[in-house]
């Protein structure tokens, strides 16, 4: 997938289908939230706005003298943008978004049933090769971590088929 010359981004069918049948309807009726995720990687996230007022609301509910949580809040409110999907299913990206998340034209885009990541596609591939040499470990206490939690659903990430794309 590619980013065009305005920082514009086609959503991916299977995003746009959610996004405008459990959230907006229609296109140029469905927003959207688009910020920096807190976690290492710094990709740019986005969230339909209902889904992020959720995300705001359980942020809110940390505890104010945690640094470390007000410090996400800060983040992640001041750099959000609203995006709008158009007629032709992209979203546009605010430049600020694109410099902090390191987004070069190739990206990719993966996520779950609340949100979605936009990945530079290099770090992307980087990410999955630290993935796989890691995955013993890594799967070992994930699955540990993860017990006893309610499933997030699936995780969709599409990958380029081809240069032109």
């Amino acid at each position: 997938m590619s980013l065009d010359d305005k920082f514009r981004l086609m959503v991916p069918a299977r995003f746009k289908d959610v996004l405008q049948q459990k959230y907006g309807g229609r296109p140029g009726a469905t927003q959207v939230v688009v910020t920096i995720s807190p976690d290492p990687h710094r990709n740019a996230v986005v969230y339909p706005v209902a889904e992020w007022k959720r995300y705001i609301a359980e942020l809110q509910q940390a505890p104010v003298l945690n640094r470390y949580n007000q410090q996400i809040l800060t983040f992640v409110t001041s750099l959000a943008t609203i995006s709008e999907l158009d007629p032709q299913g992209r979203i546009r990206l605010e430049r600020k978004i694109i410099e902090v998340s390191k987004l070069e034209k190739r990206v990719m885009v993966s996520g779950s049933t609340t949100s979605f990541l936009i990945w530079d596609e290099k770090k992307f591939n980087e990410f999955v090769e630290e993935t796989i040499t890691t995955a013993d470990s890594t799967t070992d206490s994930a699955m540990n971590q993860m017990k006893g939690l309610p499933a997030g659903g699936p995780v969709i990430v599409n990958r380029p088929t081809g240069e032109g794309q």
